[in-house]
């Protein structure tokens, strides 16, 4: 599956996820500049980002397709 950037048709260049390897995962990344939820404000408040990120249409789409290879 493609990289959150490019699922999400993010123009974020500076982003962290443009310059880690295709098996991490933005849910797994501290720094991203995700906007969707305010997840890097609600990660230092909670450090729980998984937990934000699940409602997500790119972390179902990628937890989704996981299931599916199973």
């Amino acid at each position: 599956m493609e990289k959150c950037y490019e699922y999400l048709g993010c123009t974020k260049v500076d982003c962290i996820m443009r310059k880690l390897p295709e098996d991490k995962h933005c849910w797994e990344v501290e720094g991203t500049l995700c906007s969707s939820h305010g997840i890097e404000f609600i990660r230092k408040m909670t450090d729980k980002k998984i937990e934000i990120c699940k409602d997500c249409i790119y972390y179902n789409a990628v937890n989704y397709q996981k299931v599916g290879q199973n």
